[in-house]
């Protein structure tokens, strides 16, 4: 009689074969035991009894594959599964079907498309062309409200865009790796947060089970996946436990509530272990998160700033929509600040007295404010590096990310970053913080770093291995030493007037300047000089320009027949102050 009512209920076999083609595509990487309790909610039997199916695909060594399907059916009593289903041993039946390869069995993304469209909800059109035009002023997010224009205007917009190929490159794999918060990913994007599935996409997936999916999936293939947050709290609940099952790889997406709901949202992220957090301020523009209890709405710099603490790690700020939004997204991002306080002739502060004045109450406006901020004094003696000039300081600049230049150039670099590193807690101690910065010198990751700046920003990463690409004078001038001695002085003040002649430096506020001008120091102060020999070389686009600047440079240095007896150090004092 058993057997009798199974074959009754799979005598249209087609039906259960589009059930379980079904199950495989969608559920494929699930366990059995979610398979067992998203089944057993659907009632495809009257009366009091329900059926269970457990999906099982075994390849043999013969021409077809088995597909096995397992039918059981449970009643109040019987033996518990571990979803807490009462279950009672039921026969099986199995149905052949004839065996297709492993391409075949794998969706391409046009079958994936036609497979969607049915299943997808009365708002989303499934649309070939995801251009926003069959669903504006439908729905928020796609299709937008208002006059419901943005997604054809991003779309019209995202079509103007062309990429180039560069094919005089090195032959070999492209490395499309990208480090980001401590983490290396396969590619250089991730997954979005999308929110409200039900009313976006229709009802084959919620928030709940569309997160579930997407964190596992984009942690399996080397990204990281965005996840929404909603009104419905059980959404950032299962969202950051997703996420701590993928050890930490995804980014929690907390709506811009009130303080104390984001505070409670935060002890949701920092259980998950998620290696960075997102707020989509945008969120604050959507008119029934206003009317929702609790409210949401625009935040300040300072309530960011405040949400960037109680995150405890990497705070990204999601959906600035303006210049002036990146900004203020900026301020409250400034979490610490490394002040380098010049003194000298060529500074703002001829002496140190007056330079930690000015150290001391920037540091304090600092603390006033909630920043954490470090002041280093460093003197202006001389030139902290041997290039003066918009492109002759860009060349020396990546030298000292080669490993080539050392000096106070490099003192100086590595004293501001290592306090910078004090300053976000990634080390213990200033000298820990420059070995750590030298070791990236000499590995090779500051230059990509800087690499990485120069391509986002426009630049031409060329530059970096051919100086010739940057533009430089024409015109240049040897600056002799008219006597032998010691170089005991440098006068910065003059040397920058010198500078101003060259054009490398304004005269006046809105004066262009010539990049490629500019000044090569050749000595330092305490160097011994011999008569004749060049002190620096001037670059210029005419020889009156570079003898100008050489008759100033003349006069900013000063050669004696006695040594130095003592050198200016080049760190006067470091000023901590903690906000």
């Amino acid at each position: 009689m058993r057997c009798n009512e199974v074959q009754l209920n799979y005598v249209n076999w087609t039906v259960w074969h589009d059930l379980f083609t079904y199950a495989q595509n969608y559920f494929q990487c699930w366990t059995f035991q979610y398979v067992f309790s998203y089944w057993s909610k659907i009632d495809f039997f009257s009366g009091h009894s329900k059926l269970l199916f457990m999906y099982i695909s075994i390849q043999l060594k013969i021409p077809i594959m088995i597909k096995l399907f397992l039918v059981i059916q449970w009643k109040r009593t019987g033996k518990y599964l571990d979803n807490g289903n009462r279950m009672t041993k039921y026969p099986f039946a199995v149905i052949i079907i004839p065996k297709r390869d492993k391409e075949q069995r794998q969706m391409n993304y046009e079958e994936c498309i036609e497979l969607a469209r049915p299943r997808i909800g009365k708002y989303c059109k499934a649309c070939k062309e995801c251009n926003g035009k069959a669903c504006g002023n439908q729905i928020p997010g796609p299709g937008a409200k208002g006059i419901g224009d943005t997604a054809i205007r991003n779309y019209d917009k995202w079509k103007e865009i062309r990429v180039n190929m560069d094919t005089i490159a090195e032959n070999g794999p492209v490395n499309t790796s990208l480090e980001l918060f401590g983490k290396k990913f396969r590619y250089p994007f991730f997954a979005g947060p999308v929110g409200a599935v039900n009313l976006h996409y229709g009802d084959c997936l919620n928030d709940i089970s569309y997160n579930d999916i997407l964190v596992s999936s984009c942690a399996e293939f080397g990204i990281a996946a965005f996840t929404g947050d909603g009104m419905d709290g059980n959404v950032m609940v299962a969202a950051t436990q997703a996420i701590h099952k993928a050890k930490g790889l995804g980014i929690p997406t907390v709506k811009p509530w009130n303080m104390e709901t984001i505070r409670k949202k935060m002890e949701l992220v920092h259980a998950s272990e998620a290696f960075a957090v997102a707020m989509d301020v945008d969120a604050a523009g959507l008119p029934f998160l206003k009317n929702f209890e609790p409210p949401a709405g625009s935040k300040t710099v300072e309530e960011l700033h405040e949400v960037a603490k109680e995150a405890g790690a990497p705070f990204i700020v999601k959906g600035v929509m303006t210049v002036k939004g990146a900004l203020k997204a900026k301020e409250a991002g400034a979490d610490a600040i490394v002040l380098d306080v010049k003194c000298g002739s060529g500074a703002f502060m001829k002496n140190a007295a007056d330079a930690e004045r000015l150290a001391g109450i920037m540091a304090d406006m600092g603390r006033h404010v909630g920043r954490r901020v470090t002041a280093v004094i460093s003197s202006m003696a001389q030139p902290l590096g041997m290039y003066i000039g918009n492109s002759l300081e860009v060349m020396e600049a990546i030298e000292v990310l080669k490993g080539n230049v050392g000096g106070d150039l490099l003192e100086v670099s590595l004293t501001l970053g290592a306090n910078m590193l004090l300053l976000a807690e990634r080390v213990q101690s200033e000298e820990e913080g420059k070995a750590l910065l030298l070791e990236n010198i000499r590995n090779g990751k500051g230059l990509a770093k800087f690499k990485e700046l120069l391509i986002q920003q426009g630049g031409d990463v060329r530059v970096i291995a051919d100086y010739s690409l940057l533009p430089l004078a024409e015109e240049k001038w040897e600056v002799k030493a008219t006597k032998s001695g010691y170089l005991t002085r440098m006068d910065t003040a003059m040397i920058g007037r010198a500078s101003q002649e060259t054009g490398a430096g304004r005269m006046f506020k809105g004066q262009t300047l010539d990049f490629g001008a500019g000044i090569v120091m050749k000595k330092r102060t305490g160097d011994v000089i011999a008569t004749g020999e060049t002190l620096a070389v001037v670059y210029s686009k005419s020889r009156e320009k570079c003898q100008s600047a050489a008759d100033f440079l003349q006069k900013a240095i000063t050669i004696e027949a006695a040594p130095l007896t003592e050198q200016t150090p080049l760190i006067l004092k470091t000023i901590r102050q903690e906000g």
